[in-house]
């Protein structure tokens, strides 16, 4: 299969001091892998092409957001393996998104719904199947049976056994890949930056019909606002972070993440003495409204 990502940039980095001794915490680099198509991209990307040439198919749509990371790293994936692409976007923008921008230069059509018909469009596969018959159609945020096979691979990069592995939730998609190739022993995290977001669980035990419930667990309590809101206190916390670690974080994933683990481990929702491991999951295209105020 192809690749476009270096599976040896990513390294593992433990970080002293940001938990308690008894704790070991180790971050896995995904962000290193590639500088557009980062941390977990690649993998929800990586079948499609494959697919795409065996059905047959003439172009490319999808769907995403004004900051979609998704949609950035599709841009980058379809013009590097010459696939036509039209993205459906969520609202309508005065000026495009710096994300946009890119997505735009790398020659993908973009196509602007408002929020009632790019739910109703995006919600129905067969009208898609119908409106774009020679399409080849990527859900958001890569979530497809292909996306969780293809994530199931960043397992491999843990080289150690830990008692939790802790990872940003979007679609699900990554989530559902990791808890397939976890040991069962291994309890999972899901930090979902959304209110309300735990109803992502419904679709991911979709995924997971012969996975015990029990070894995982959706937590959306860190939204700082909601799905892409951004405050004083994390900025603070990405930047204090970075001093410390030399580790990027983005504000709409990874940052509130990490205040995630610290504060479930100060409230003793973690129990003492455990090791755990946080996938970054790159994302940091995303920090571009907020650059002027980050010290990387």
């Amino acid at each position: 299969m192809a690749t476009i990502i270096n599976h040896d940039a990513v390294i593992t980095q433990n970080i002293d001091g940001f938990l308690p001794s008894s704790y070991n915490l180790d971050v896995v680099r995904l962000d290193l892998c590639h500088p557009i198509v980062s941390g977990n991209k690649w993998f929800k990307l990586s079948g499609i092409l494959e697919d795409y040439h065996a059905q047959n198919k003439k172009y490319l749509i999808s769907f995403g957001g004004g900051w979609s990371n998704h949609l950035v790293a599709l841009a980058y994936y379809t013009k590097c393996f010459q696939i036509p692409s039209k993205a459906f976007i969520r609202g309508h923008y005065e000026k495009l998104t710096p994300s946009l921008q890119y997505v735009q230069v790398q020659g993908v059509e973009l196509v602007f719904l408002d929020r009632a018909a790019y739910d109703q469009l995006k919600n129905n596969p067969d009208a898609i199947a119908t409106i774009y018959p020679e399409a080849y159609y990527v859900p958001e945020g890569g979530n497809s049976s292909i996306g969780v096979e293809g994530a199931q691979e960043i397992a491999k990069f843990l080289k150690n056994t830990y008692d939790y592995v802790c990872v940003s939730v979007g679609s699900g998609t990554t989530f559902a890949g990791l808890r397939r190739a976890l040991p069962a022993a291994t309890h999972l995290l899901g930090f979902v930056p959304m209110k309300q977001g735990a109803y992502l669980g419904k679709e991911i035990a979709n995924y997971l019909p012969d996975v015990d419930p029990s070894t995982y667990t959706l937590i959306d309590t860190y939204h700082f606002g909601g799905f892409g809101k951004c405050t004083p206190e994390l900025i603070a916390f990405m930047n204090t972070f970075y001093k410390s670690y030399a580790i990027p974080l983005d504000r709409v994933y990874t940052a509130k993440m990490m205040m995630g683990i610290r504060d479930m481990v100060q409230l003793a929702q973690i129990s003492s003495s455990k090791s755990i491991a946080a996938i970054h999951t790159g994302g940091l295209q995303g920090n571009q409204s907020i650059n002027a105020e980050l010290v990387f």
